[in-house]
């Protein structure tokens, strides 16, 4: 069985959340990240991979959702960063640390 982060962070916790400032974190910012950088609508989006550690030691938390695929899964999600666009291909890639 996989073990879940920890730390369960709450939708009203990300809301408020003070990493917001800090990067790319809503939607309204992301959209104008991708016209600022002129990114193309078929781009792949990629998601940093980030170590157990992180959760693990430095407790951070996940939001919990029911699997869509799986009756007895639950996925976790990492609120983003920022977001990152690399010279040498088209794609958008997201940080979930800094």
């Amino acid at each position: 069985m996989i073990k879940l982060a920890e730390v369960e962070l709450t939708v009203e916790e990300l809301d408020s959340d003070e990493r917001q400032t800090y990067g790319s974190n809503t939607v309204g910012e992301l959209l104008e990240y991708i016209k600022k950088n002129n990114i193309s609508m078929d781009a792949k989006i990629c998601v940093e991979r980030i170590h157990d550690f992180y959760y693990e030691n430095n407790h951070w938390g996940t939001i919990r959702k029911p699997s869509r695929l799986f009756d007895d899964c639950v996925n976790e999600y990492t609120p983003i960063w920022c977001t990152v666009k690399y010279p040498d291909d088209k794609n958008l890639y997201l940080d979930l640390h800094y």
